[in-house]
């Protein structure tokens, strides 16, 4: 007997739930949190007709496909931000990355993103990285920004211009990911600055699309390049500001943008999400 129960105290126990759980509910969180983005983008919209665009399922499907935009524009924010930060914290895991971010989401609203900082010190306490690499993935981050949303802008008003400066930001993002990673060979540089452009490319893609799609709830319609340029250099004016998301200069800015064509009715909170 006392053999047996030895025997059975050996058996490992089966691995816990918990992580999955934990994982689910930070996806669901993830998801929750672009619910909330787009209804108070939409609910910004000055819709023609609401008691009737409730029951429209043309409205639902639009609806559905800004919450899916939105949320799919903050997972590509985090993988972008997953991505970088592995370059220098190997042990670094998806579930407990996706924990950080979540967790320091609401920094977005600080001056000129400083917030996000804070997760320098997370980070560091957790895997023992190098604050140093931890800021210079949050700089990374800001300049790409301000980079691919600059490009938008003149591809749309010089398109020519625009061209050149997309070649100018791949050229010095390759530059700047020479000078930081450990690993320098041309196609390792290559390939993490490629990804993280890309990543950057869509996550600011997806919110000017959800724009045309909300001010076409709104009754109006316009082309898609005149959205791109009206998101762009509202973001880019808002970041600049450094206001808390950009409200005031962000949103005055797009309505001039769109008012210039005539797409009257918008609110100012359509361009803050």
């Amino acid at each position: 007997m006392v053999a047996a129960s030895a025997v059975t105290s050996t058996v490992p126990a089966p691995p816990a739930a918990r992580p999955r759980r934990r994982a689910l509910g930070l996806l669901l969180f993830l998801a929750l949190v672009g619910s909330i983005s787009t209804a108070l983008w939409i609910g910004a919209a000055h819709l023609p007709d609401p008691r009737r665009a409730v029951l429209s399922s043309g409205i639902w499907i639009a609806l559905l496909g800004c919450v899916t935009l939105t949320t799919v524009n903050l997972t590509m924010r985090w993988f972008r931000w997953h991505f970088l930060i592995r370059r220098f914290t190997r042990g670094l895991i998806t579930r407990d990355s996706l924990a950080v971010y979540m967790a320091t989401l609401p920094a977005i609203v600080t001056p000129f993103f400083v917030g996000e900082l804070v997760r320098v010190l997370i980070l560091r306490r957790k895997s023992g990285t190098r604050a140093s690499h931890l800021v210079w993935v949050w700089a990374i981050e800001r300049l790409l920004d301000a980079a691919v949303l600059t490009v938008f802008f003149l591809l749309v008003t010089h398109p020519a211009l625009g061209l050149g400066a997309a070649v100018v930001v791949l050229g010095l993002t390759y530059l700047m990911f020479r000078l930081i990673l450990d690993d320098r060979h041309v196609r390792n540089v290559a390939l993490i600055g490629s990804i993280a452009v890309t990543a950057t490319v869509l996550a600011w893609l997806l919110p000017a699309v959800a724009l045309l799609i909300t001010v076409g709830l709104a009754g109006r319609v316009i082309p898609f390049a005149l959205g791109v340029k009206a998101f762009s250099a509202g973001t880019l004016f808002g970041g600049l500001s450094g206001f808390p998301l950009g409200v005031s200069v962000t949103g005055s800015t797009m309505i001039e943008e769109l008012l210039d064509r005539k797409s009257t009715r918008l609110n100012s909170s359509h361009i803050t999400i």
